[in-house]
């Protein structure tokens, strides 16, 4: 079964595997429509109007057309736009996609590095629905194009280095503010150990109080027994 989301930004893309390989899930299916070619009874009005958030929506969505699985294409074009260009506000972003819609590009990416990215960039980013490529094409271009320069690949090193350094730093930033609650919480779990064995402590000694009373209460008891039988009178 296949299926698009309608609604697609970083929102709904999620990343797990905190302590073995990552990996890239998507979540929030609840706008997701079966593909056209799945759909038993294709309502074409049901598709009708605004699904998606603004600037992730695809234009014929914009404009309330019918619209089908190559919305979500335009959606992962726009996510990949903010991978590969530093993007600060929503404003900086509309502007941005506005410039690559009308054949322009931003300053990052006017360099022969970025001509393969640039190239999956315009084919997603297409204002007609029927030009952009499918996912199945994109993912074919990725493993088949030609392989990387050394100049190519090092960049790449660099950057993944330094994406590296800055998740090493993060998750140092993390334990740092982890261990004073990790040690208050050890601190307060000592303290109620101490206070419960204090207060079993505090059980048995008023318990061998009480044993003691009653020991010196049967021997006060036996000895005026004794000293009654001894004082008694004899009867002639």
């Amino acid at each position: 079964m296949s299926f698009f989301l309608c609604l697609f930004q970083p929102a709904n893309v999620f990343i797990v595997g905190h302590e073995g390989p990552l990996m890239i899930k998507i979540g929030d299916f609840g706008l997701c429509k079966l593909t056209q070619c799945q759909s038993q009874t294709p309502n074409p009005s049901n598709n009708a109007g605004v699904a998606g958030t603004y600037p992730y929506a695809a234009p014929e969505m914009l404009t309330v057309k019918d619209y089908k699985e190559e919305v979500d294409i335009y959606s992962l074009g726009i996510i990949y736009l903010e991978l590969l260009v530093k993007i600060k506000t929503t404003q900086e972003l509309v502007h941005i996609v506005k410039m690559v819609l009308k054949g322009d590009l931003p300053e990052e990416l006017q360099g022969d590095e970025w001509v393969t990215q640039v190239g999956l960039l315009r084919r997603m980013l297409q204002k007609g629905a029927e030009d952009r490529s499918s996912a199945t094409e994109l993912l074919r271009s990725l493993f088949m194009s030609q392989p990387c320069s050394d100049e190519k690949v090092a960049f790449l090193e660099r950057v993944i280095a330094r994406k590296d350094a800055k998740i090493k730093k993060y998750r140092q930033k993390v334990q740092n503010a982890q261990e004073p609650v990790l040690q208050k919480l050890n601190l307060y779990k000592k303290k109620m150990l101490n206070e419960e064995t204090s207060r079993d402590s505090t059980k048995d000694f008023q318990r061998a109080l009480k044993r003691k009373s009653k020991e010196k209460k049967k021997v006060r008891s036996r000895h005026s027994s004794g000293q009654t039988a001894q004082a008694a009178p004899l009867r002639m």
